[in-house]
């Protein structure tokens, strides 16, 4: 019996990976999610259900900034809706439909109940990392546990009840010290600090492991060993080990597990064939990705839309890692549903495979080889998803003691600010003036270039209004605001002086 809330297998397969991203190259594999803050996301692709952060639409090629939400420690998507750690509590938006957002309300398991604004999800407190997959979300906390809601109609998750879905978090009994969790199609994953794999929910390709066709508590994952890190594809798991090896297991059909053939899933966990110093990896719908510490990407799996990178289209299923071509200083990579991306240390990100919507770089097509992505400079994280392609890009800090005079000219104001020194960011490429006669109902108004920190406003033309400011930074991405100030232009009436 197929759920009402699973879409194609082609299209919901997608995977992404979260929060993965530090810009020095690993000397051996990471362990867990980083802490780092990223910043702000930009996104681009297909948006049917708001995943880019903007009203519904069919798709948006120009990165462009998801509202104003700045210190993003985790992302995580995967089909139509998406997941970011903020401050510990975790904010979603995109489709909604099996409650997957974790508002406290969803669309009957058919209905979008789309929501392109991030909302926060209900009651949690303490997350450090997500992770997203078709109409199902998880959460770890830093505690250790496991927490989850949305799809569950193939005991996806993890808490032994034949609930369909569920519209608020709430914690997966029997896991705890978990560092890392991962969300295939319909299962998850969780790593443990021992070094243990535990997994749950749809098994009918053995992608959990041996056992039935639907698996609804954890169960331990056999014969792995010193598992560092892991990731799961739409039908199939991966676990890198302390040694840089892989190992896979689960659906083969399009060579999934890289050992040689296609044929018939494979429940027990066996490395990829050829494949050592692997310090990360991402599986997407049908293909997978190995990142090595020598900074050269590998890719194994499907290859009909270029997903591999390997300068070829339309081609058969690759079945041992081949390298991508002519990408070297690659510190991430992340695998979608038929597109792939590599973040390098110079901060600039590729795409390669499936790019109609522009997830994979410009010019709308499949790209058989990595292409440079135009408007992401400066960034520390990737995350694909479904025809979609988020990238961290942390925001240039607020400039700083932002003040307002009456100018020399009749309606006129100054202000006057300091530059911020630009941190992790990208270097500033203007700043944006904001503008009220409220010190709450500020708007959009202008813009300085760079090189200057003074702005002279010529269109006060209220006499003796005040009229507020405040100043941001922009890169490819806006900061947040400095502080708020304000002045009277001359001729002013009544006392000078203007209280913010």
């Amino acid at each position: 019996m197929s759920s009402p809330y699973e879409t194609s297998r082609r299209k919901a397969a997608s995977v992404a990976m979260a929060a993965l991203v530090l810009v020095a190259l690993p000397s051996r594999p990471r362990v867990g999610y980083s802490s780092v803050l990223l910043g702000t996301a930009v996104t681009m692709g297909t948006n049917q259900s708001g995943q880019l952060g903007q009203a519904p639409s069919y798709s948006n090629a120009t990165p462009t900034q998801v509202h104003d939400f700045y210190r993003w420690t985790s992302i995580s998507s995967r089909d139509e809706h998406v997941l970011a750690v903020m401050d510990g509590g975790v904010w979603g938006w995109g489709a909604n439909g099996a409650g997957q957002l974790g508002l406290g309300y969803d669309g009957g398991g058919l209905n979008c109940q789309c929501e392109w604004v991030p909302h926060k999800t209900v009651g949690l407190s303490g997350v450090s990392a997500v992770a997203a997959g078709s109409g199902m979300s998880l959460a770890l906390k830093s505690d250790g546990t496991v927490w989850s809601w949305g799809n569950n109609w193939y005991g996806q998750l993890g808490d032994n009840s034949s609930i369909q879905w569920r519209n608020v978090p709430q914690q997966v009994p029997g896991l705890s010290g978990v560092v890392a969790v991962a969300a295939g199609l319909t299962h998850g994953l969780a790593l443990k600090s021992d070094g243990t794999v535990w997994g749950w929910g749809d098994n009918r390709a053995s992608q959990v492991g041996p056992g039935g066709t639907m698996i609804p508590a954890p169960i331990h994952v056999g014969g792995l060993p010193g598992v560092v890190a892991i990731a799961a594809g739409g039908y199939a798991s991966y676990a890198l080990t302390a040694a840089g090896s892989v190992w896979a297991w689960g659906a083969n059909d399009q060579g999934q597990l890289a050992n040689g053939a296609t044929g018939d899933p494979i429940a027990i966990p066996s490395p990829v064939v050829g494949l050592t110093d692997v310090v990360q990896v991402a599986g997407g719908s049908y293909h997978a990705l190995a990142l090595k510490s020598d900074g050269k990407v590998w890719g194994w799996g499907a290859n009909f839309y270029g997903e591999l990178g390997d300068g070829t289209l339309y081609s058969a299923p690759r079945t041992v890692p081949g390298q991508a071509m002519g990408l070297s200083g690659v510190t991430s990579i992340a695998a979608g549903a038929d597109h792939s991306l590599a973040l390098k240390s110079d901060r600039t990100v590729w795409g390669w495979g499936d790019s109609l919507a522009g997830e994979g770089g410009l010019p709308l097509d499949f790209h058989a080889a990595p292409t440079l992505i135009a408007g992401v400079s400066g960034a520390r994280g990737i995350v694909a998803g479904h025809g979609h392609t988020i990238v961290i890009i942390p925001p240039p800090p607020p400039p700083r003691n932002v003040t307002a005079t009456p100018g020399s000219a009749p309606r006129a104001i100054d202000l006057s600010w300091e530059a911020s020194a630009p941190g992790d960011s990208a270097p500033v490429a203007g700043y944006h003036i904001y503008r009220g006669q409220m010190p709450n109902s500020i708007t959009s108004y202008a813009f300085a270039p760079a090189t200057g920190t003074h702005f002279t406003d010529s269109n006060a033309s209220t006499i003796g209004a005040r009229y507020y400011y405040y100043v941001a930074a922009f890169s490819v991405v806006e900061g947040a605001p400095s502080n708020q100030a304000c002045s009277r232009a001359f001729p002013w009436v009544g006392a000078l002086g203007c209280s913010v």
